[in-house]
């Protein structure tokens, strides 16, 4: 269950950032937006990205979960509450990234990179104790992090959306956070 969450996140990354290569790419080829249009593109892009991925987590995490047996014992308020804040933190982490990529074979590169050392800093993979605390704390930083602790805490011990209030509040600073790095970059490309 743990890796689900992880593909989640990195097929995000990954496709948002080729659209941003690919985007970048193209770019000389057409006229560039205004900046007045940068917060409207970034939210409707948002936007998209959020609808589309609501439906990836709920056929995750009830169709994939039924045919592997994975236990659930979440309540789906709590669980589509828990994966908001996870899919705006990724979704706006993929779109500051993505405006960092020129052609659309380096954001496959990059990106495809950061999977394994997700999974050693989410703490499923390699026990936390074993892991020293700075960076415990900077893997804070990557949305699967707190992402997997509080899914698993939701899906298999039934945890409620009280008990996983730290990784909740961890993935609304990220989403706000990673909000303002992608309005940034889209500020950015509207000015060149």
């Amino acid at each position: 269950p743990a890796v689900l969450v992880l593909i989640l996140q990195q097929t995000l990354l990954i496709g948002i950032g080729l659209l941003g290569g690919t985007a970048a790419e193209r770019r000389g080829t057409g006229p560039a937006p205004p900046a007045s249009l940068g917060m409207t593109r970034l939210l409707g892009r948002a936007l998209f990205y959020l609808v589309l991925y609501s439906v990836y987590a709920v056929l995750v995490f009830t169709v994939v979960y039924r045919i592997y047996g994975f236990p659930e014992r979440s309540r789906g308020l709590d669980l589509a509450l828990f994966a908001l804040p996870f899919l705006l933190a990724c979704i706006f982490l993929a779109l500051a990234l993505g405006a960092l990529f020129t052609r659309r074979e380096t954001a496959m590169q990059v990106l495809l990179f950061t999977s394994l050392p997700s999974v050693f800093l989410a703490g499923f993979a390699w026990p936390l104790e074993a892991v020293p605390s700075w960076l415990r704390a900077v893997s804070l930083l990557v949305p699967s992090t707190s992402g997997i602790a509080g899914f698993l805490r939701l899906t298999e011990m039934g945890a409620e959306l009280r008990h996983v209030r730290f990784e909740w509040l961890v993935l609304w600073a990220l989403a706000g956070a990673y909000f303002l790095a992608a309005w940034l970059a889209e500020r950015r490309r509207a000015v060149r």
